[in-house]
């Protein structure tokens, strides 16, 4: 599994950067106030989802060099294995989107009201 650059180096704290990136990702949560008890919970909600997400293989990425390296070009085997890690891709996609879905959820009237202005930039 691939780690984040960052992730060895000291005062980087994995929940929090994987909460800002989740949260101010295109805006949604941007200027809604949250209760520490909240932010716990939209972490708890992010931590779950790093558990569960699809694992990128470093050994797919050495099959593409594999294959950009060869004397003779294998369309087949390039189609073949980007579609493999685009649905791989895919379903790290369709989770993210479940959890900002739940974090959007779990909001109030009110600051679901917020989130819907942002978007719209009203």
């Amino acid at each position: 599994m691939l780690t984040h650059q960052y992730a060895s180096q000291p005062g980087w704290h994995p929940g929090d950067a994987a909460l800002r990136n989740a949260i101010s990702q295109r805006g949604l949560f941007d200027g809604v106030k949250l209760t520490e008890q909240q932010r716990q919970h939209l972490r708890d909600l992010m931590q779950q989802a790093r558990q569960d997400a699809p694992v990128l293989h470093l050994n797919d990425i050495e099959k593409i060099h594999t294959l950009v390296t060869a004397e003779k070009f294998d369309e087949a085997a390039v189609r073949k294995q980007i579609s493999q890690m685009m649905q791989a891709q895919v379903e790290r996609q369709i989770e993210m989107t479940c959890v900002r879905n739940k974090m959007y959820n779990f909001l109030n009237y009110e600051r679901k009201k917020l989130c819907n202005r942002v978007i719209n930039r009203e």
